[in-house]
């Protein structure tokens, strides 16, 4: 696995002290284990516990209506990384003699954590369809789990005597802004107000099957600075002209009317 060979190489070549953890699992899969050699958490983000952004990472535009010559209307998704973090799922201290075993369950999937029901569903397909992300050495691509409703997953620890054990699991905020935008007489323009839905937001969290098990807490935050997956801004929703729902061309609010029906 191209995280595995990655992390191998890295751990021959950095010198770094051993790090008290017992696994990690990136997309579902162990990657790393206490046997192994010491790797660099700071590549792996796991220094912090927050890592915050607030970076465009996907502009999606979905075309409403196109009459050529004289008028268009677009539907423009605008998703932002607000952050990722390692949320503390298990806290369990063994202070027996012997090595024992324990059970906790997390939870995975993507939950809403504020904004109208219309606005999540216009904007949720291509926020987590589109989107990957790479920051430094690792990747991530959504699962069809970690994008579906909330599931649980059992998992199995094992502690050793006299040890503290730290579950972590990373979730992922987003930020996601709906918007149209309007091109008449050769004038693109944010269509800014007339209509309730117009310049909707609302915020994701996904919480994902990446986990981390160590035996010291995280704290503290920290700029994301290597963060490779942004998108390029093409319309500015901010920076435009703007245009009010009442001054579209008829078709082109029918089409606006047709599409928010549909949610």
């Amino acid at each position: 696995m191209l995280f595995k060979a990655i992390i191998t190489a890295l751990a021959a070549v950095v010198a770094v002290s051993a790090v008290p953890f017992h696994s990690i699992v990136i997309n579902g899969t162990a990657i790393h284990d206490r046997a192994e050699a010491a790797i660099n958490r700071t590549a792996l983000h796991q220094q912090y516990m927050t890592y915050n952004s607030g970076a465009l990472v996907y502009q999606e535009v979905k075309q409403l209506y196109s009459e050529a010559g004289y008028a268009a209307l677009h539907l423009v998704v605008d998703t932002y990384l607000d952050n990722f973090y390692w949320h503390k799922v298990y806290e369990q201290t063994n202070d027996g003699k012997v090595a024992q075993q324990y059970k906790l369950t997390s939870t995975t999937g993507t939950t809403i954590t504020e904004g109208s029901d219309t606005t999540v569903k216009m904007g949720l397909a291509a926020e987590f369809e589109g989107i990957g992300l790479e920051f430094g050495i690792e990747a991530k691509q959504f699962s069809s789990l970690e994008k579906r409703s909330q599931t649980s997953e059992e998992h199995t620890l094992t502690i050793a005597p006299d040890e503290t054990t730290y579950f972590f699991q990373r979730r992922y905020n987003y930020r996601t802004n709906v918007w149209l935008l309007s091109d008449q007489s050769g004038v693109e323009a944010a269509v800014n107000s007339g209509s309730d839905l117009l310049g909707s937001s609302f915020r994701s969290q996904v919480l994902s099957n990446e986990y981390v098990t160590r035996t010291d807490p995280l704290s503290g935050s920290t700029p994301l600075t290597d963060l490779k997956t942004t998108a390029s801004q093409t319309y500015n929703n901010n920076s435009m002209p703007k245009r009010s729902y009442g001054d579209l061309v008829s078709a082109a609010q029918s089409a606006a009317y047709n599409y928010f029906a549909g949610f």
